[in-house]
C-alpha cells in the first residue's frame, strides 16, 4: 500500500513557476528532492505519491521513483534561487517524477516542514 506525502518548497528560494513551465513544455519531469533536515521515522518509498506545496499552494503531484540516496556531490537544480542552502546540499536526495500540475492550485495550509505525511 502506498503512502501520500507533502513536500514544502519556499517561493523565495525556489522558482516553482519556472519548474512548472518547464514541465508543461516537456523539458523535464524528474525532480531530485532533498531530504532536508528532516528527522524522519518513516521514509517515502518507491510508488508513494507526493503533493508539492509552495507559497501555501498545492502546485503539483509527483510519484517517488527512488529511495533516498547519499550522492557524492550536490545535484545542480536550475530552479534554485541564489546559492545552495545547507539543507539542500547534504547530498541526500530521492527522485520524484511529476505526474500532474495544477492550473488552479488550492490553498494548502499545513506544516512547513520539508517532508510530512499527507491525508487527502
Amino acid at each position: 500500500m502506498s503512502n501520500t506525502w507533502k513536500v514544502s518548497w519556499n517561493k523565495e528560494l525556489y522558482d516553482y513557476k519556472g519548474r512548472i513551465e518547464s514541465y508543461n513544455k516537456g523539458e523535464g519531469d524528474i525532480i531530485h528532492q532533498s531530504m532536508g533536515k528532516a528527522k524522519m521515522n518513516n521514509m517515502p518509498d518507491i510508488g508513494d505519491n507526493v503533493y508539492v506545496s509552495c507559497n501555501n499552494l498545492k502546485i503539483m503531484k509527483c510519484v517517488i521513483m527512488s529511495r533516498f540516496n547519499e550522492g557524492g556531490e550536490s545535484i545542480y537544480d536550475q530552479f534554485n534561487i541564489g546559492q545552495n542552502r545547507p539543507h539542500t546540499s547534504n547530498n541526500i536526495y530521492l527522485k520524484m517524477k511529476i505526474t500532474e500540475t495544477f492550473d488552479k492550485p488550492i490553498v494548502l495550509y499545513r506544516n512547513k516542514r520539508t517532508w510530512t505525511k499527507y491525508k487527502e
